[in-house]
């Protein structure tokens, strides 16, 4: 099991080695030439050393959008397929949180996951920011179109995106009927 002694020797064997927990086993790692900060956790109880990072946080925005980006943040989720054995998370209702942990049963060593964490903390940050700018612009779009009530042919794909977005925000807001 990993120990707050064996923690603070993997976190020294990391960058500069001046990385220290703090009073409640919390410290932060800042990545040179990056945005990202990955906020480390020990937990004693059961030997984790818990990793997080924010990688986006959502628009203030319509229900449709918000149901559209909740529902392909639960997909990228779904067996760790897109987040490669990291967890997506939400916190303060707002902020998505990029998750992992570490033990020492751990089959790579912590300076590895760390920076494999690193690594798909980049690309989950680039898809999620995408996903958002791509989302919110399609509302956009489709709200001027109907408000200046123009008829506009989509493709397959693109009426099956407005078409999940509008069940997103029906479920959202409460407006569903169930059918027998």
């Amino acid at each position: 099991m990993l120990t707050i002694e064996k923690t603070k020797e993997l976190l020294k064997s990391i960058g500069d080695g001046t990385v220290e927990l703090d009073e409640n086993n919390c410290c932060e790692i800042g990545v040179p030439e990056s945005d990202i900060v990955v906020n480390l956790r020990f937990v004693a109880e059961d030997g984790r050393l818990l990793l997080g990072t924010v990688i986006g946080e959502l628009p203030d925005s319509s229900p449709v959008v918000l149901a559209h980006l909740l529902g392909e943040l639960m997909k990228a989720n779904f067996m760790w397929d897109l987040t490669l054995g990291n967890t997506l998370s939400l916190v303060d209702d707002s902020r998505i949180v990029l998750q992992n942990f570490y033990t020492e049963s751990a089959e790579t060593t912590f300076a590895e996951m760390l920076l494999n964490f690193c690594e798909n903390t980049e690309f989950m940050t680039a898809w999620y920011t995408d996903l958002k700018n791509e989302t919110v612009e399609a509302f956009r779009e489709n709200k001027e179109l109907i408000e200046n009530d123009i008829d506009v042919d989509l493709t397959e794909d693109e009426s099956e995106t407005v078409n999940g977005m509008i069940s997103g925000a029906n479920i959202m807001t409460g407006n569903f009927a169930l059918k027998a």
